[in-house]
């Protein structure tokens, strides 16, 4: 059994499976997924997991190059933006339109789905490689 880390099943498999470039997108309880997306739930009720949570068990997972999150979010969800410019001061960060960001996501690997009840809080991250 692992002692540390992400315990998660299907959450531990799809990092796992993550080459540089790759890129998976962490939602709200509020985004429409599309329907022909993997999809690792781990919205348990409305707010729980936070967004905060989830996406600072990943950054200890694995390497992250870049975040792309909805322009928005710095309206509706100060608090998670300020996180993010805080916590990631060597990452890559591009604020675009949350329509852009719905449109980028499509390409993702996996969507995980947290139980945030915030609208604009959706970050696509992109991998990026260790030495």
């Amino acid at each position: 059994m692992k002692r540390t880390g992400i315990l998660h099943k299907e959450l531990g498999a799809c990092l796992a499976g993550i080459g540089h470039y790759d890129q998976l997108t962490l939602v709200s309880c509020l985004y429409g997924i599309p329907k022909e997306a993997t999809v690792i739930d781990l919205a348990l009720v409305r707010g729980m997991p936070k967004m905060k949570a989830v996406l600072e068990a990943i950054h200890n997972e694995i390497h992250i190059e870049k975040l792309t999150i909805a322009s928005e979010m710095k309206i509706h969800h100060e608090e998670l933006y300020r996180y993010i410019d805080e916590i990631f001061t060597d990452t890559s960060i591009e604020a675009v339109p949350n329509d852009s960001l719905k449109q980028t996501a499509a390409l993702s690997k996996c969507f995980i789905r947290t139980g945030e009840n915030v609208i604009f809080s959706n970050i696509i991250i992109q991998a990026g490689y260790s030495v």
